[in-house]
């Protein structure tokens, strides 16, 4: 969703909020596409966040990156409430 934005936003810093989105995506999905048995899938859990701030910090992006973790949380809150 934030790529989607960066590029209606528009701006000089555009392209590479862009490239950052795209190389947390690629951790993201590295992280949970790979079943840990496997060395190279994934991240150790100790590193998987540093990494993507990394990514994010590198394009001027940390921003979506918190955006991101913030929906899925409350995504995953949302999820895990009780019924009435």
């Amino acid at each position: 969703m934030s790529a989607r934005l960066i590029f209606r936003e528009g701006g000089p810093e555009c392209l590479e909020q862009a490239r950052a989105c795209n190389e947390m995506m690629l951790v993201v999905w590295a992280q949970f596409s790979g079943s840990g048995e496997v060395p190279g899938e994934g991240y150790p859990n100790e590193v998987f966040l540093p990494v993507l701030l990394e990514k994010a910090d590198a394009g001027g992006a940390r921003h979506h990156l918190r955006d991101a973790v913030e929906g899925a949380l409350h995504f995953l809150s949302y999820r895990q409430a009780p019924e009435a």
